[in-house]
């Protein structure tokens, strides 16, 4: 069985291969070599651990790498989501000054305010309470 693992270079990179794709035990790669050698049990258990380890390594941080991206991404989207949501209210409060200036007059009278304010058809304390302002 030792001589069909490693009885040739070609022979052990395969079984080399093998052992860390888990196309074979290599608990039983490692029986044979403690057999000949103790050492070379050793030397091919820390080859398994690197491998595995490192493959494990490399999956892990493209995952975490991406995971990041997705965070930036997601962040900028909200940064972006929260300008709009601010561009339109101010442009929905630009139109409601518009409508409050009865006389177009550029600004806007106290008469003006509490006429607009009191007509209960507009019903603008849910409208404001809407777009998180408090009218109170």
């Amino acid at each position: 069985a030792l001589k069909e693992s490693f009885g040739s270079l070609l022979r052990s990179m395969f079984s080399l291969f093998m052992a860390i794709t888990s196309g074979r035990n290599w608990g039983e790669l490692s029986a044979l070599l403690q057999e000949v050698n103790p050492f070379a049990m050793v030397v091919f258990l820390v080859y398994v651990a690197v491998c595995i380890l490192g493959v494990m390594n490399v999956v892990t941080s493209v995952y975490v790498e991406s995971a990041m991206q997705c965070t930036a991404n997601y962040k900028d989207l909200l940064i972006q989501e929260k300008m709009l949501i601010g561009h339109t209210q101010a442009k929905h409060m630009k139109q409601i000054f518009n409508v409050i200036d009865s006389d177009n007059s550029g600004t806007i009278s106290l008469s003006e305010m509490a006429a607009f304010v009191e007509n209960p058809q507009l019903d603008l304390q849910s409208y404001f309470e809407a777009m998180d302002i408090s009218a109170t």
